[in-house]
């Protein structure tokens, strides 16, 4: 875990720092964090998985990646009039390849640039291509202000909430199935009642879209898509509060560490020390580059393509993230700006 900063961190930082990595107090529901697109880069024309799981989404037709997300994060921007969106292209399904049994947290960022939603469904979308089959939605209701969360088990469920003041600004979205319940929480705070719900979550492997849906033709979100999260456990309603402060104070709370990755980590917000460049390891397969965590898309180029690999070995045990393996003859790193975005 290798980072750099643009100012000398004090004693008191440094030890933060650490104690970062280290505690163990809390649930750490990053274990259990299946899927994540920040949206903050969009290198090799994808949207970067940076859960470690390589599931990465590609971008279609050209959607702009901007610093307009939540509190000056990155956000995917799209344009409904030229059918943009981001989606896995390998079909997944959430029992076989994310673990999940009868427990799933779906959690993303949205921002509409209307005054109601253009579209249906075009929220986060794990649906078939014809539209017919379908395991979770993120689903904004057309021509409101409403949200609401698909869950497919045995049958179909769904929770809806009440309308949203303003959807031209940002809102924090999660939707919580626990096997016996579905919850919709907006912006840290549970909305609507629990619809009841049972059983494991439907196996269907199907593509996962992001501000894109799919039901009798394409359906394209014109607004903003930011931070999207996918968990194979539910979170409990502190966490899901706890998730929404991190995220909308762009990464910087270092005892949220067990909550969420860091990217971008300032362990002095009101200083205005930020991360320039992190470089760890993750599971992710390309041989060319090593992908920069601190947001700033400074990606490491491996100039001699395998000679360093990622280990499967924590820095901390169960805690650190993965480590950087060099093969000691030809293996090195350089950031000289080939593989930034």
């Amino acid at each position: 875990d290798s980072r750099i900063y643009n100012t000398a961190l004090t004693s008191q930082e440094i030890i933060s720092i650490m104690a970062e990595r280290q505690q163990v107090t809390q649930r750490n529901i990053n274990a259990n964090l299946i899927a994540w697109w920040p949206c903050n880069d969009g290198y090799d024309g994808r949207i970067m998985d940076y859960s470690g799981g390589n599931r990465h989404c590609t971008l279609q037709n050209n959607p702009v990646i901007q610093y307009t997300g939540p509190n000056g994060s990155k956000a995917l921007k799209l344009d409904s009039t030229k059918s943009q969106w981001a989606n896995t292209v390998t079909t997944y399904s959430l029992s076989s390849d994310f673990g999940v049994t009868n427990k799933f947290t779906v959690s993303v960022w949205l921002k509409s640039a209307g005054t109601t939603w253009n579209v249906d469904g075009a929220g986060v979308s794990h649906r078939a291509q014809s539209g017919s089959t379908y395991v979770f939605i993120m689903h904004p209701n057309a021509g409101t202000k409403t949200m609401t969360f698909y869950m497919v088990t045995t049958a179909a469920g769904s929770i809806t909430s009440p309308a949203v003041d303003d959807i031209t600004i940002w809102h924090h979205y999660v939707g919580v199935y626990d096997g016996a319940y579905l919850r919709l929480y907006i912006d840290g705070v549970q909305v609507a009642t629990p619809v009841v719900r049972v059983n494991n979550v439907a196996a269907t492997s199907l593509p996962i879209r992001l501000g894109g849906d799919y039901n009798s033709g394409g359906r394209y979100l014109n607004g903003e898509v930011s931070d999207v999260r996918l968990f194979n456990i539910a979170l409990e309603p502190e966490e899901v509060s706890s998730l929404y402060n991190a995220t909308y104070t762009n990464y910087t709370d270092i005892q949220s560490s067990q909550l969420i990755p860091q990217l971008n980590p300032d362990p002095s917000p009101a200083s205005g020390k930020t991360l320039q460049l992190q470089l760890t390891g993750q599971a992710f397969t390309n041989t060319t580059f090593v992908t920069d965590y601190s947001g700033n898309q400074r990606h490491a180029n491996i100039p001699v393509a395998s000679s360093v690999t990622y280990s499967t070995v924590n820095v901390i045990s169960g805690v650190g993230p993965r480590s950087l393996a060099f093969n000691g003859t030809t293996g090195y790193l350089i950031c000289d700006g080939t593989k930034n975005n």
